[in-house]
């Protein structure tokens, strides 16, 4: 390989996963300190890479997002033309690093280690990478001292829109909860960080929406504490930039398979410190009411009596396995179904699951005879 390779990645969207993904342009560039990353993304997620020292090159992908997916025919072109520049010499290697829909057979329970599992060469540091500007430090400082930050005992920062099906809170639920708290922790600031507006009469809940999606970073530097539903902020949060906070996660125990987002057991499994997190599912609003309250008052009180253990629904994962629709051909399909073997290694080794697997793989092999014999 040339001293001073190209290298192209292709990750299109979204937020969260392109930003778990700058782990391995910061690889790149520690390997092969000379070589050119240049990145093929979503103008939709640009913001994610923009002004990371590890990525040379910006190549926006814009789209009409009402007719064009960036998982079908968006990323079949951009695929194609990467292909093309890569056979005609402009770029040494290509990484086709987003999941869906060519790299489902590698998923073995979560979405980092699912990216890498590709990877002959996966990085040793798994920290995502962003790099802010000095006028969105600016906005930061302007935010904070608008709302007067430091009138208040803590400052919690709150994340409420999902969009995996990874937990079961929403906006609206978040504002019913923040406004029966609000009154009672009257010296408790609570940022309610948002692509959407919010309107509520309390003064300590506040709309963070007029800040992007990166600022949140240097947001987290001005707070305590931290909400969540394992979303883009979430995993921002993990970044180099932002600040290590306490967090409750609020997540669903039997989250469809590829939408299971359990921020432990993703840092179990690299070995990453968890213990500034607490996760818990999905509680009437009573109980979560006092699980946030206790959260809030005594951290260390409310992980040893609310934390869960939470772990990939098998049940679900084979389910979608074996109706997977990704491809007519049975050979990707088989291929699809190789990636129980990664989940299997990481997640079951019970006698339950060898027999659905068993199951699955004879349903499977049925389905394509019956199919082989109605077209004779």
């Amino acid at each position: 390989m040339k001293t001073n390779p190209h290298f192209l990645i292709v990750h299109l969207v979204s937020n969260g996963d392109c930003l778990m993904s700058t782990a391995f342009a910061h690889h790149l560039k520690t390997i092969h300190p000379h070589c050119t990353i240049t990145w093929a993304i979503s103008y939709k997620c640009k913001q994610v890479i923009g002004h990371n020292n590890d990525v040379d090159h910006i190549w926006e992908i814009t789209y009409d997002a009402e007719k064009d997916s960036p998982y079908q025919t968006i990323w079949s072109k951009v695929k194609q033309e990467a292909l093309a520049l890569k056979k005609k010499g402009t770029f040494q290697e290509v990484f086709f690093l987003q999941i869906p829909p060519d790299n489902h057979h590698y998923f073995d329970g979560t979405t980092r280690s699912t990216l890498f599992n590709q990877l002959k060469d996966k990085p040793s540091d798994l920290t995502p990478r962003i790099h802010l500007t000095d006028i969105e430090v600016q906005n930061v400082s302007d935010f904070a001292l608008k709302h007067d930050f430091k009138s208040y005992q803590k400052v919690v920062l709150i994340e409420c829109a999902p969009s995996s099906g990874q937990s079961f809170i929403n906006l609206e639920l978040m504002l019913e909860l923040l406004e029966r708290l609000a009154p009672v922790l009257n010296n408790h600031l609570f940022i309610v960080s948002s692509h959407l507006k919010i309107n509520t009469a309390y003064k300590n809940i506040i709309d963070a929406s007029a800040l992007t999606y990166r600022e949140n970073a240097e947001l987290s530097k001005y707070c305590s504490h931290f909400i969540g539903c394992s979303s883009g902020i979430s995993w921002l949060l993990t970044s180099n930039w932002a600040k290590e906070l306490k967090q409750l996660q609020l997540l669903k125990k039997n989250a469809p398979a590829h939408g299971f987002a359990s921020l432990v057991y993703d840092f179990k499994h690299h070995g990453i410190d968890h213990q500034h997190i607490i996760e818990c599912d999905d509680k009437s609003n009573s109980e979560l009411l006092e699980i946030i309250e206790c959260f809030l008052s005594d951290f260390e009180k409310a992980k040893q009596k609310y934390h869960q253990t939470l772990v990939p629904y098998t049940h679900s994962y084979l389910k979608e396995v074996l109706y997977y629709k990704g491809t007519e051909s049975f050979k990707n399909y088989l291929k699809h179904l190789g990636s129980v073997r990664l989940y299997r290694k990481r997640n079951a080794r019970s006698l339950f699951f060898e027999y659905q697997y068993k199951v699955l793989l004879s349903i499977a092999f049925l389905k394509e005879t019956l199919k082989r014999r109605l077209r004779h």
